[in-house]
């Protein structure tokens, strides 16, 4: 397969970037699941399961992790880790992800659209805030 969907990844308001690719692949992560740098994910070789190409897979693979109620993002920084009760502005917040403008319930399982161009593509937004759903912005830019 060679499927591609775009992200984004805010916490408290800030946005996050993986780390700069190393060596000479210029990835972050491994070959069937990784980005360039680009905000975009890469599922590129074959799937044996589709669990493969899922958020929880892609995080796995840039040395991260997600799950319904938390997200750790490796960035050049270090890593940066909340989960639901952490605070953003001293309030507590809530990790939130969009797929396509809609709220996903359970993100580490989701399934990226089988599609090389985006749009028709999944267009994938993180958000960790302490506002309500309803006053996020659930689109890329």
């Amino acid at each position: 397969v060679h499927w591609h969907a775009d992200f984004e990844i805010w916490v408290c308001g800030n946005e996050i970037k993986l780390p700069e690719p190393k060596g000479v692949s210029n990835k972050q992560g491994v070959e069937l699941m990784h980005a360039h740098n680009d905000n975009r994910i890469h599922v590129e070789g074959v799937l044996l399961d589709m669990k493969q190409a899922s958020l929880g897979a892609f995080f796995h693979a840039v040395g991260g992790s997600l799950s319904s109620d938390g997200i750790k993002v490796p960035t050049d920084e270090g890593l940066i880790a909340v989960h639901d009760g952490d605070k953003c502005n001293e309030q507590p917040a809530k990790l939130y992800v969009f797929a396509n403008g809609k709220l996903i319930e359970n993100p580490s399982s989701y399934v990226i659209a089988p599609y090389e161009k985006v749009p028709p593509g999944d267009r994938i937004k993180f958000v960790f805030t302490e506002k309500p759903v309803e006053e996020i912005d659930p689109t890329i830019s």
